[in-house]
């Protein structure tokens, strides 16, 4: 009998569509170029249609093994860590698209299901996108399927009894529960990963130096690095996140200086508190708002004016911060250097004699009305004098050329003056109360001391955001925070939360026990009486039961041939379908035939329901 095509019981459909999930997952979870999918796919196809059966030699396997194996080996040699991970991808891709295409037994197919659920695992372990859970839940499904029709009979063999989709569906919740349990056991591995750097992430907008002369990629991508939770105290409409304060002047730009730095601890009362969320931020510096008191983990140090964290930065902090002003001036702040006097003089024209506030206004005022904001603006015309070339030619630039040139300017009033590069964060999420930061939100301005660090912003400013509500982002970044960043610290977390919620939850729900303990016992006895009898039953006695409630109760002690004697004298009509059904129940019960006993039980109970029976 021809196999149905299209039929999910169809292992060749099969196979190849287990085949192509695990391809999916890798293309969902951004590993495989959407166009490299679709070749593959087309190759599915044409290996589903006319490949499948095809006799191809098993050995290329080995063959295909080895030099992939060789290939990938001398990549990762000639090109180091950060080629791990695409051979690692090119190698499970080629050995699945091999396996499919060469000879496929029982043992082979099995081997397709396991490769499969290794693209699965990668997709999982290198990706922070949940869209990939499509691949792995499509492969959830049609996995046990596949095994249970594999488990019945040697591929070709013949075609087991199938049970219906329902049961399958059964199964795949029951796989889904327990991957569910599992994950808040086993820990990701991924920021492992990330840390050994077999995972690069993605550079950012965030300089912790400012070059005039060589200015980097500036504010142009709009991924998300960090999210921001205000915990304690008032949450602005806008605040600036400050990552690295630069003291050092160059003619070029300004640098960080190096050395030893200052306790975080400028400020005893905390007036806020913030909880961060880092997302493919490539940075160890501790970012926080307005005075830092402390942070958590308190895995910190110090170098010069910032904080850097120990090791690698933590999936989330929490920064505890003042909004005092700092009144603590370091060494370093007043330097100015000689080659940079045509800078001074021009900050002497332009601020005149006045109260520092008042200088600092009209430096403000000058950069903006003399220099153009602009983020495509042409290398400056004097590399080595880029602060220069900036204010003597009314020249266009970001924020970093505005935040270089008037801190220059106030050194040169010697006002000290530093450059503080971070975000200006003004976006905010209203479906889960917090703040987005894109790589886009990239900034840099100024701190300038008189009598404590105060902060001034000459770049022109930008419309401030107006909050808005995104499920989309909401859901994203609870999977990055809750899947992808999940780990050992969270589960001890979680336990001890569940320990001490225990007893509480106990006294609460102490005056429904009762209830609940009666309402249980009557949903079991309600289970017992509807399902136990019925699954009891064999399907040999589900036949004597249905005869037994027309009228004709046999004696279940008797042999089969005398119930066959028995039904031929006392219902003749229905003797005929009880002996064909005889003979397939006694092949199903004794033999090697191949029987499916549970659609001719049904049909056998249906014909003596619908058949009339008068007692003789």
């Amino acid at each position: 009998m021809e196999r149905p095509r299209l039929s999910i019981y169809d292992i060749p459909l099969l196979t190849t569509c287990i085949s192509l999930a695990g391809l999916l997952s890798l293309s969902l979870a951004g590993m495989l170029a959407w166009p490299v999918f679709a070749l593959l796919a087309i190759l599915h196809l044409a290996v589903y249609r006319w490949l499948f059966h095809k006799e191809i030699p098993g050995y290329l396997f080995g063959v295909v093994i080895a030099a992939i194996f060789f290939i990938e080996g001398v990549r990762i040699y000639l090109q180091g860590r950060g080629a791990v991970l695409p051979a690692l991808r090119d190698m499970i891709v080629i050995l699945a698209v091999t396996r499919l295409v060469l000879k496929k037994t029982t043992r082979e197919i099995y081997q397709i299901v396991g490769i499969s659920i290794a693209e699965c695992i990668l997709a999982t372990v290198f990706t922070i996108s949940p869209i990939f859970l499509v691949g792995i839940m499509l492969d959830a499904f049609l996995i046990p399927i596949a095994l249970y029709l594999l488990d019945g009979y040697e591929f070709q063999a013949g075609i087991p009894r199938r049970p219906p989709l329902a049961h399958f569906f059964g199964v795949f919740l029951g796989i889904m529960a327990m991957s569910t349990a599992l994950f808040f056991i086993i820990p990701r591995p991924s920021s492992t990963i990330v840390s050994l750097g077999l995972a690069e992430r993605r550079r950012t907008g965030f300089a912790e130096e400012v070059n005039l002369s060589h200015p980097g990629a500036l504010e142009q991508d709009r991924s998300i690095v960090m999210r921001i939770f205000w915990g304690r105290g008032k949450a602005p409409e806008s605040f600036y996140l400050s990552g690295a304060r630069l003291e050092v002047l160059t003619r070029k730009g300004f640098l960080k200086r190096p050395g030893p730095g200052a306790h975080a601890a400028h400020a005893t009362q905390v007036s806020d508190r913030l909880t961060i969320y880092p997302t493919g931020l490539d940075s160890r510096n501790v970012f926080f708002p307005f005075t830092l008191v402390s942070a958590v983990p308190a895995t910190i140090f110090s170098q010069g004016p910032n904080y850097y964290w120990r090791s690698t930065t933590p999936p989330f902090y929490e920064v505890y911060v003042a909004r005092t002003l700092s009144p603590r001036l370091e060494d370093g702040g007043l330097r100015f250097p000689d080659e940079l006097r045509g800078v001074a003089a021009l900050a002497r024209r332009v601020a005149g004699d006045a109260s520092v506030p008042v200088q600092v206004e009209r430096l403000r005022s000058y950069l903006a009305t003399h220099c153009t904001y602009s983020l495509d603006a042409p290398p400056p015309e004097t590399l080595d004098t880029p602060i220069e070339s900036f204010l003597a030619g009314g020249g266009k630039g970001a924020c970093e050329h505005f935040a270089t040139a008037m801190a220059a300017m106030l050194r040169g009033l010697d006002i000290p003056a530093r450059v503080v590069t971070g975000f200006l964060v003004s976006e905010f999420n209203t479906t889960d109360n917090y703040y987005i930061v894109r790589a886009s939100d990239a900034h840099a301005w100024v701190e300038y001391f008189d009598g404590a660090w105060r902060m001034v912003d000459p770049t022109p400013p930008a419309p401030v955001r107006k909050p808005r509500s995104s499920l989309i982002d909401a859901l994203r970044f609870r999977w990055i925070r809750w899947v992808i960043e999940y780990s050992l610290q969270d589960q001890i977390n979680l336990a001890v939360s569940v320990r001490v919620g225990m007893p509480r939850l106990r006294r609460s729900l102490s005056g429904l026990n009762t209830w609940i303990g009666a309402i249980a016992a009557v949903f079991a006895v309600a289970g017992v009486l509807v399902f136990l009898p019925r699954r009891r039953l064999g399907p040999y006695a589900r036949v004597l039961h249905a005869l037994k409630r027309k009228g004709l109760a046999l004696d279940p002690a008797l042999t089969h041939e005398e119930h066959k004697q028995r039904i031929k004298a006392d219902w003749p009509a229905i003797a005929p379908h009880f002996e064909v059904y005889l003979k397939s129940y006694l092949a199903w019960r004794f033999g090697e035939k191949q029987v499916d006993i549970a659609p001719l039980t049904e049909a056998m109970i249906a014909k003596i329901h619908k058949a009339d029976y008068e007692k003789p």
